[in-house]
């Protein structure tokens, strides 16, 4: 969005959401700070949790549904009222970050939407698509420099010793 924002100079505002107030300050501490400075031309980055986004909306969406585990269990997404507002946020585009199998596994409508990914071609598995896992490890180098060492290795091993596959 950035790069597509830094060529058109159109205005464009993403919205990362996710359900816990945790991941919400460290993806704000990440990401949304970096892009505070050009709200003023147009690019703006807004990180909330679900019930923050209650009646607002953005250009572009991102969840970070954040649960891993092979029982299907999403927590506070399981809340048919999260879920809707979190997935009813964007104008124009939506991207749903998480673990396939927790997603693909759970009782709910986030099952149904990784079977549809999956149906129209919109399902990447982050580590069996080289761009996409470059791109992240891109990403968790530009945080401090102590964390990305730590934040490389733990995604190794997550990606090695778990065979829990991060899906997009």
């Amino acid at each position: 969005s950035f790069k597509e924002y830094s060529v058109s100079k159109q205005e464009v505002s993403v919205g990362v959401v996710s359900p816990y107030k945790g991941q919400v300050g460290l993806i704000q501490d990440t990401f949304g700070n970096k892009y505070s400075n050009y709200s003023e031309n147009g690019f703006s980055v807004s990180v909330r949790s679900v019930d923050g986004f209650q009646g607002g909306e953005e250009d572009i969406i991102i969840i970070s549904t954040v649960r891993s585990n092979g029982n299907g269990s999403v927590g506070f997404l399981s809340n048919h009222q999260r879920t809707n507002v979190a997935l009813t946020r964007a104008r124009y585009c939506l991207w749903i970050i998480g673990n396939g199998t927790t997603l693909g596994n759970s009782s709910s409508v986030w099952r149904d939407l990784v079977r549809d990914a999956q149906t129209r071609g919109c399902f990447y598995c982050a580590d069996e698509d080289n761009e996409l896992e470059q791109a992240i490890a891109a990403a968790l180098l530009e945080t401090t420099p102590s964390d990305a060492a730590f934040n490389l290795e733990s995604l190794r091993l997550a990606l090695e010793l778990t065979n829990a596959r991060w899906k997009v």
